[in-house]
């Protein structure tokens, strides 16, 4: 029962993550990072770099929560 409550905690952050990050990168002005063939594509980059900043982001802060919880069991049990 834990492991599926984890996994599913787990997937929700990475979700919020990366659509957090989607409506960031969003903002940015792509088409000047790009040349003008390739610029039909800076919507695709948007996405890419979403789901990498997300996902970078959400492992972070699931590992800062997993070793305050086992630093906390440590502590007190």
């Amino acid at each position: 029962m834990y492991a599926i409550v984890n996994g599913m905690a787990v997937l929700f952050f990475h979700i919020l993550f990366v659509i957090l990050a989607y409506m960031a990168l969003s903002k940015v002005n792509w088409r000047k990072f790009l040349q003008p063939q390739y610029q039909a594509m800076d919507r695709y980059l948007c996405i890419m770099c979403s789901i990498g900043l997300g996902y970078l982001t959400s492992s972070f802060f699931i590992t800062i929560i997993e070793i305050l919880q086992q630093t906390l069991l440590s502590i007190f049990l």
